[in-house]
C-alpha cells in the first residue's frame, strides 16, 4: 500500500472506529458511550483536526542542523527496537509537507497540530536557535 493510502485509510477508519457503536463497552474504548455519535452532537464550534508528533513524522533526522534526539540515539541500539527500525525517513513530513497538508484539506479537517523535533529547533539543547528552522517557519 502507497504511504499516502495507508495515511488516508487509517485516518479514516481511525475516526469511524472511534465514533463506532460497535466500540461501545469494549474494555478498548470504555469512554466511548452506547450509541453512535454525529458531528453535529458536537455543534458548529466544534474544530475538527488532526495531529503528528515530530519524531513518527518528521524524518530528515540529520538534516538542516539537526542534531540527534534522545529516540535517534536510542533506536540505534541493538536490540533495543524490534527490527532494528528508526524514524531516519518516518513519514517523511519535513520534505512532503506541503502534500501532507493537502491530504488533510482533502479530508476536511480544518485543525492540523504538529511538532518540531527540539534537536532541529536547538540543536545543543540551548543557547542560539537553529537559523534554518527560523527560515523555513516564517515561509
Amino acid at each position: 500500500m502507497k504511504r499516502r493510502d495507508w495515511v488516508r485509510n487509517t485516518t479514516i477508519a481511525g475516526t469511524g472506529l472511534l465514533f463506532s457503536r460497535y466500540l461501545a463497552g469494549s474494555d478498548l474504548f470504555r469512554y466511548v458511550p452506547a450509541g453512535d455519535f454525529l458531528k453535529t452532537d458536537f455543534g458548529t464550534g466544534f474544530k475538527w483536526g488532526v495531529a503528528a508528533a515530530s519524531y513518527q513524522t518528521e524524518g530528515a533526522w540529520n538534516l538542516d542542523g539537526k542534531s540527534e534526539s534522545n529516540w535517534d540515539h536510542f533506536s540505534r541500539i541493538p536490540g533495543k527496537i524490534e527490527r532494528g527500525e528508526n524514524a531516519d525517513v518516518a513519514a517523511d513530513f519535513y520534505h512532503r509537507y506541503a502534500e501532507d497538508i493537502d491530504l488533510i484539506k482533502a479530508m476536511n479537517f480544518n485543525v492540523f497540530r504538529f511538532s518540531l523535533s527540539w534537536p532541529r529547533i536547538l540543536p545543543e539543547g540551548t543557547g542560539t536557535v537553529n537559523q534554518k528552522v527560523l527560515i523555513s517557519t516564517i515561509k
